[in-house]
Order: C-alpha cells, then structure tokens, then sequence
C-alpha cells in the first residue's frame, strides 16, 4: 500500500517537473508563435517612422531597437520660457516598441506608441523653472505633444515652448508694478488718462521719443516728459528688457532720485529707448492714484526676478575757481557761484531664481558733475608806501606856517597893555 502512494506521489513530481521545463523552454517560442509571427509585413509596411516592409515581427523589433538607440544618441530635446533655455533628457520619452510591433497592420503605416510620464514631466519641470506654478499649465497637451516627438523620431533638436501651454489668465498677469510718490501735473494727468497704456511689441525697440510724436500731444513740459520717461525706466528694470538709450541731465532734477533718471529732449535727440527681446507681447497700463502715477507691465511671468540696485555712490567736492577783477575795489571779494557737490552713481539690474542670484548687469554710471565755487577778487595793486611818506612830508610842511600865524598874533596880555597904554593917552 505504501508503495502505491509513493509511486502516485513520485509520478506527480514527474509530471509536475515535466512541465515547468516544458514551459519555461517553449514559453518564448509560442509568445513569439502568437505575439510575433514569423511571416513577414507586407511591402509599404511601417511603424512610425521605420519601414518595416518584408520583416518579420523579430526583425521589425530589432530594426526598431537600432532605430531608437540611435534617436536618443542624436536628438536634443529643450524647454523654452520666456528668456529662459534648459535641456531636456529624450528619455523621458517611454517608447512601447513591442507593443507597437504587436498591434502593427501589415501594408499600412502603423503608430510608433509612446507615453510620457506625468510625474516625471513634472518633476523635471520643477527643477528647471522652480519658479513656474505648474498649475496654471496644461500638462495633458504637452505630454501628447512630447509623446508625438518620440512616435516619429524627430530629429535634430526640438525646442518646447512652454508658454504656449500656459493657461490664458496668466498671459495678462502683473509682472512688475509701481506707485511713484512724487505728485503729478495736470497736464500729464490729463495724458495719462487719454494715453494710457502702451504695447510692447515681441522682439521689438520702443523709442519714447517716437511713441511721444504719434500720440500728437506737443504741450507737455520737459519736466513732465523727463518725469515719465523715467517712471517708464524703472518700470523696465523689472524686467529682462534691454535698456539701448538712457541719458541724464547736468544736475539731478529735484522730483527723481539718483540713480533712476532717464532724460529725454526731443529737439536734442535725447532719448529714451529700450527693446522686447522676448518673443511674446507686453503692455504697459498707466493711470492716476490720488494725484500719483502708478504702472503696470502685464504679459507672461517671466523665469527670473529682476530688481534695479544701486552701487557705489560717490560725492564730490567742487572745486574753488577765483577770477579777478579791476572793478572791485582792493583787498575784495564776491562769490559769484557758490558751488554745489557733484554726484556719481551706478546702476545694476539683478536677476534672481527663488531668491538666488543668477545674473547681475551693469546697465549705466549717472554722473552730475559738481558746480564749481566761483570768487571775484580784485585786481588792483595795494597803495604804494612812497605815497604814504609823501602825504606826511606835506603835512609836516604846513604845520610851521600854522605856527607862524600863530606867533604873529598878539597873545592875551600883549593885547592888555596895548589897551592900558591907548587909555593913558587919551587921559593926558
């Protein structure tokens, strides 16, 4: 009895052992048999790019393999925002190659499949643009478009604008703002509120002095020019537009503090200009808060923060420039210009990433050269000392005659006896 059970049991291990070998050795073969039949695509047969006519299914999966080695050594895949270039990993790129083999159509051109993880796509993102709220993307679109790169095997590079997957509300968004303090006239209120917003066209100059002219309004003062011309340069330092003309005047107008200038005079070809080196349009908004200007620049968000730092401000003193005269009288002296210090500051634009600087640019050095005092001294030589001795040699000279005179008049008491003696005469 025992001898039956253990050859019931040693049967069933044989059994059991025959099996596992068997389909572990012809597991591939049939999956092949089924999955990848040996009989070969029809003329005109692709998979994706790959022309896979008069393959078997084996040889249509190498020749697909070489094809996609070769595309990951080649391709270069980039994100573009805004001012802001990164490289990419192609990788990134899931190419189901099998399945696309399986599902091929002979005689037909068939889709290389290919997916592209979310959460990857999103993490690499995150690390290239950490400043991107990926939110206000649409992510599904760029994964299709990214999943397209790879079903054809693009070559050469391709370059992903994000931009053109930003939601619409963030192409409007406040990029940069500013309330200036300084109390505005009415006349340039009264242009602000009928021109109140100028377009920044992409990878365009904008020249003040021209936007000044087509909006035909000739009454404004220079004061009131300079005054926006340089509220719209500091607009511009928060932004990565160049700066190609910015001038100052002699000596720093008292409403705009140093360093921020930017003086325009049309009728001297002073001017202020700037360019859009971006290739998406921007919109300056202007108008009047409680008898202030305040600016807008509305567009897309730009990759870096950008600030405008001033550095290394000098003073210097003025100099003491002293003329001389014949019409002052000797030993005098008038100011004629008291003098006035002279200023030197330089201007820096700071990109920034999350509060880490990436880049910083000297955009100008605003010098006001100082007045120099200025003194009228007389001319005239001192008296000469001759003259003084001469003067008193005069009046030494006089002064003998004067006692003459004196001693030629008769004193008191020679008067007295002369009047007794007259008496006596008249008494005899």
């Amino acid at each position: 009895m025992k001898d039956i059970q253990f050859i019931k049991v040693f049967i069933s291990m044989v059994l059991l052992t025959t099996y596992f070998i068997t389909f572990s050795h012809y597991g591939a073969f049939a999956y092949e048999k089924v999955f990848l039949s040996s009989s070969t695509f029809a003329e005109g047969t692709k998979i994706g790019p790959v022309d896979v006519s008069e393959k078997t299914k084996p040889m249509s999966l190498k020749i697909l393999n070489n094809q996609i080695d070769k595309w990951k050594q080649e391709a270069k895949l980039s994100f573009q925002y805004v001012e802001k270039h990164e490289e990419m990993d192609v990788s990134m790129i899931e190419i189901r190659k099998k399945d696309s083999v399986a599902k091929a159509v002979s005689g037909e051109t068939n889709p290389l499949m290919a997916d592209v993880s979310e959460k990857q796509l999103k993490s690499m993102i995150a690390f290239s643009f950490p400043q991107l709220d990926l939110n206000t993307f649409d992510l599904q679109s760029l994964q299709k478009d990214l999943a397209d790169i790879g079903s054809y095997l693009q070559k050469g590079e391709t370059v992903i604008d994000l931009t053109l997957y930003l939601k619409e509300q963030k192409k409007r968004d406040i990029v940069a703002e500013r309330l200036f303090k300084h109390q505005v006239g009415p006349d340039l209120q009264d242009f602000i509120h009928k021109h109140s917003s100028i377009k920044v066209t992409a990878n365009a100059v904008f020249s003040f002095n021209e936007w000044i002219e087509k909006t035909g309004f000739r009454s404004l003062e220079e004061d009131d020019l300079n005054l926006l011309s340089t509220s719209l340069f500091q607009i511009i330092m928060q932004s990565n537009f160049l700066i190609l003309e910015k001038n100052q005047s002699e000596s720093l107008p008292g409403n705009i503090e140093l360093g921020t200038e930017a003086k325009v005079q049309p009728e001297k070809n002073l001017n202020f200009s700037f360019m859009n080196p971006n290739d998406q349009e921007y919109i300056i908004e202007m108008k009047m808060v409680n008898g202030k200007l305040y600016m807008a620049l509305k567009g897309i968000p730009f990759a870096y923060q950008y600030k405008m730092i001033l550095k290394n401000k000098e003073t210097i003193a003025p100099k003491v420039v002293v003329r001389y005269s014949p019409s002052l009288p000797f030993n005098e002296m008038k100011v004629k210009t008291s003098g006035k210090k002279g200023l030197l500051i330089q201007v820096y634009r700071v990109a920034s990433e999350l509060n880490d600087k990436y880049k910083e640019e000297k955009i100008s050095e605003d010098f006001y050269p100082p007045v120099h005092r200025v003194e009228i001294h007389s001319s005239l030589k001192p008296p000469e000392p001759k003259q003084v001795e001469e003067e008193d040699s005069k009046e030494s000279t006089q002064q003998p005659k004067s006692d003459q005179l004196n001693k030629n008049e008769p004193n008191e008491g020679q008067k007295d006896n002369e009047t007794k003696a007259e008496n006596k005469q008249q008494a005899s």
